[in-house]
């Protein structure tokens, strides 16, 4: 996570000016980055203006799904290869700049809050099936979900926190960071960071939280609910007679959507994850090696955050009704669709997600 990034700019190799002050964050990956977060950047924009549009076409969207879509946007636009300041005064606002952006705290707390929207958006999916009395009294509530979401964003907001207390603006005017105390070589008689904040083991247990709390929980427990969900949905398709054929084909799209959300969550965030831990831990790799690993990070955040609103357009019917609507042009001044009823169902990620999970 953060140990790449201060790394590499505090670097000799990478300190090439191209003003006072500024550095260019441009590297190998540069156009296929800008090209991912565009996409991302594009598709969650579509997704936010598909919650205001869908009063007008009758079609509910879900407020995880908008909250969910808010987060990625802002890690998308926090990850475009875009040129930064690594010198900075020493008062508040350079240590702010150095905590929220070239330690990346701003873009950890927007995917943070990504991850665990997607581990309520499945523990919503697990109680819509198993346990309808919690789910209706909870997820169908409005302020329920509200709150659900403004704690969501305090938490993970707090769990960054640590940074105020660990990182700082040297007397050069460069940021340092907890992550920064091991030089590239993991020797640690070449280490310069003289805060008291820079011990070792402190280190070690920070980026055991940072991993167990990024990572291991939310996938555990998407695993978990998720799984439950598909247990549920295939007893319940089971005891269908005359709806079998029905249900099967909303058991199959949920299911579906379960393993997209799933994989993308394994395929993008491990590789980043164990390469933060090993990091962590002193692995030894010189200059050019941190680089395309940072890079290759970089890039697999990029996939993460846009891949939510592929995964809603392919699979959801009434996300591409909107679509098709919101680009479309009207005819005889009808905009309103005259295929889809208003939905009886509550606003809801299964509803969203799978049209149809009853």
């Amino acid at each position: 996570m953060e140990t790449f990034k201060g790394r590499i700019l505090s670097d000799e190799y990478n300190n090439k000016w191209n003003g006072s002050g500024v550095i260019d964050t441009y590297g190998d990956f540069f156009w296929v980055q800008l090209a991912i977060n565009l996409t991302g950047i594009v598709g969650n924009i579509l997704v936010i203006i598909s919650h205001f549009m869908g009063d007008l076409y009758m079609v509910s969207v879900n407020d995880f799904v908008l909250a969910l879509a808010f987060s990625d946007l802002i890690a998308a636009i926090l990850l475009l290869p875009l040129p930064k300041f690594v010198e900075m005064p020493q008062n508040f606002l350079g240590k702010t700049y150095c905590i929220l952006v070239l330690q990346d705290s701003l873009f950890w707390i927007a995917i943070k809050t990504s991850v665990f929207l997607m581990m309520v958006i499945a523990l919503e999916s697990a109680a819509a099936v198993r346990k309808p009395f919690l789910y209706n009294k909870i997820f169908c509530s409005k302020k329920y979900r509200l709150l659900i979401v403004l704690l969501i964003w305090m938490v993970s907001t707090a769990s960054n926190l640590y940074h105020f207390f660990t990182d700082r603006v040297t007397d050069e005017g460069e940021c340092e960071g907890i992550h920064d105390n091991m030089s590239i070589n993991g020797d640690a008689e070449n280490n310069t960071n003289t805060s008291a904040a820079a011990d070792g083991s402190q280190e070690v247990m920070i980026s055991l939280y940072v991993y167990t709390v990024t990572y291991i929980i939310p996938l555990f427990v998407m695993i978990i609910a998720y799984s439950l969900t598909a247990i549920r949905l295939r007893q319940n398709m089971f005891k269908m007679n005359r709806r079998n054929s029905v249900f099967a084909r909303a058991r199959h799209r949920v299911i579906g959507v379960v393993f997209c959300d799933i994989i993308v969550f394994i395929v993008c965030l491990t590789p980043s994850e164990i390469i933060f831990l090993l990091d962590c831990f002193g692995i030894n790799s010189d200059v050019h090696l941190l680089q395309t690993l940072d890079g290759f990070r970089d890039i697999l955040h990029s996939v993460y955050v846009c891949a939510n609103p592929i995964i809603y357009t392919v699979t959801n019917p009434q996300f591409r009704l909107i679509l098709r609507r919101l680009f479309r042009r009207p005819v005889d001044g009808k905009t309103k669709s005259t295929h889809w009823a208003p939905s009886k169902q509550p606003e809801t990620s299964i509803n969203m997600r799978s049209n149809s999970t009853e």
